[in-house]
């Protein structure tokens, strides 16, 4: 390999490094940002799931809504579930920072943002994202 093509190398792969600590820098700050938004319907002592839908949101009802009732299968004791419909609440949505459809956001015991989920979130990435939940405790 010259010289020439393991500089280039190096920076692509810094560059890559860069983006991903970007974006990891952002999702924190969206994280703290978001623990002043009001969640309706939490009750402290356990942690919530909070899905951002509406009637019109075709992956919603197809494919993340069955993603969730199949993990709820094991954790229903365990997760409050909180389904907040854009339409109805476009206040929420803005304060939370919802930009795309479905959203969720995993609360944990004290109502604090841990885990921001854009787009569709399988049911093993929920598992992870709560049982990260349960070692902090």
């Amino acid at each position: 390999m010259s010289f020439d093509t393991f500089s280039r190398l190096a920076f692509v792969l810094a560059l890559a490094a860069l983006g991903w600590l970007v974006y990891r820098v952002g999702i924190r700050a969206r994280l703290q940002r978001l623990a002043a938004c009001p969640t309706p319907g939490f009750q402290a002592g356990n942690p919530a799931l909070v899905l951002f839908s509406s009637p019109d949101c075709v992956p919603c009802r197809t494919l993340q809504k069955p993603e969730i009732a199949h993990f709820q299968q094991d954790w229903v004791s365990k997760v409050q579930l909180i389904e907040i419909d854009v339409t109805e609440r476009p206040d929420l949505a803005r304060a939370w920072g919802v930009m795309s459809l479905p959203t969720t956001v995993v609360l944990d015991k004290r109502g604090t943002a841990q885990h921001f989920n854009p787009g569709i979130v399988r049911r093993s990435d929920l598992i992870r994202q709560f049982a990260s939940l349960e070692k902090l405790s």
